[in-house]
């Protein structure tokens, strides 16, 4: 009996000795799978996508690509076939005569009597081809050409109705009107020739073609009508740099003759004869009838097909961009199936 009682209490040290393990906690719960999902289980390990899995994910939503492409494709044609066609319109310049005469006058002892009399002002330091370039767009020549051709009925004909010789107003001026409206300001203006060289200033490309000749080039409905407003444009520039100089070479002269009659030591004669030299061989040059500031190398020409809209770029623009749309709407779909 005692044995067996020993035996007993022997078992129970055993059993008390014995480590106690720590009561078994619930597995962790497994992670969030990723968004990207195919068939209910995770793609990729780690979450992350390998190129068999954007592959079958994009087989997957062939469909969804194929209607991306005809929906965008459609309106591309569609948009397209809207689009006014525009040709461009170009001619080749360079500087003409004009500007040699004012850099004789740059350096040297002339250089320094004419800055001392004052002849070095803004037309000598701005060459006359710079100024032709900037009178293109001025709002002296639109002037000059709506008097003379009334340039803007034929530039904004669309908006001049002949029956009763003014401007219509647009039955709507947008969103960009009410502001307007709200701010009291006129939500609409009739055009006038601040409008033209505006627009002109917007139209006007330059490319340089070497150091010598640029092209100028402009997009326009109307070519026949882009042709006649080169060759106005042209013509006009050129003569208001070429009155400009007239006037102010003629004070020049006027000045210089008028100081050859007071100044009676040599070296200054001498300094004034030949600034009087070159200031008549300028006003030579003026009137002369040869082109003063530009020279026109090759007239102004009309493209003979349009070149604005390009349907080609446009429309393979637009399939690449429905197939990239397409295949973002793909993953959208994966990923909020996934969810």
């Amino acid at each position: 009996m005692s044995a067996t009682m020993n035996d007993v209490s022997e078992d129970d040290r055993r059993v008390e000795a014995q480590p106690v393990s720590a009561p078994s906690r619930p597995a962790a719960p497994p992670a969030a799978y990723p968004l990207w999902m195919i068939g209910g289980s995770a793609v990729g390990e780690g979450g992350m996508l390998s190129l068999r899995d954007i592959v079958l994910i994009v087989c997957r939503g062939w469909w969804i690509i194929l209607v991306a492409v005809v929906l965008c494709m459609s309106f591309a044609v569609y948009f397209l076939h809207g689009q006014a066609k525009r040709y461009t319109v170009s001619m080749t310049i360079s500087a003409a005569g004009g500007d040699q005469s004012a850099q004789n006058l740059s350096g040297g002892i002339l250089g320094a009597v004419s800055q001392g009399l004052g002849f070095g002002g803004a037309a000598a330091q701005q060459p006359e081809f710079e100024r032709f370039k900037y009178h293109l767009s001025s709002r002296i020549v639109a002037q000059r050409l709506q008097e003379k051709h009334g340039l803007l009925q034929i530039f904004y004909s669309g908006d001049w109705d002949e029956k009763t010789g003014s401007w219509m107003r647009p039955q709507s001026t947008g969103w960009q009107g009410a502001i307007k409206r709200y701010f009291g300001l006129p939500d609409w203006t009739p055009p006038s020739t601040d409008s033209i060289a505006d627009d002109l200033e917007g139209m006007i490309k330059f490319e340089s073609l070497n150091t010598v000749m640029e092209n100028v080039w402009i997009e326009i409905g109307d070519p026949g009508f882009g042709v006649q407003l080169m060759e106005m444009l042209y013509q006009e520039a050129d003569l208001v740099v070429r009155e400009r100089d007239a006037v102010h070479i003629q004070k020049q002269v006027g000045y210089l003759e008028q100081k050859l009659k007071e100044v009676v030591l040599t070296d200054q004669r001498q300094a004034l004869t030949g600034l009087l030299y070159e200031r008549l061989r300028r006003s030579m040059l003026i009137h002369g009838g040869l082109p003063y500031a530009a020279e026109l190398v090759s007239p102004p020409h009309a493209s003979p097909t349009p070149t604005s809209p390009d349907p080609i770029r446009f429309l393979t623009i637009a399939l690449v961009g429905s197939i990239l749309l397409g295949i973002i709407t793909v993953f959208v779909v994966e990923a909020l199936r996934a969810r």
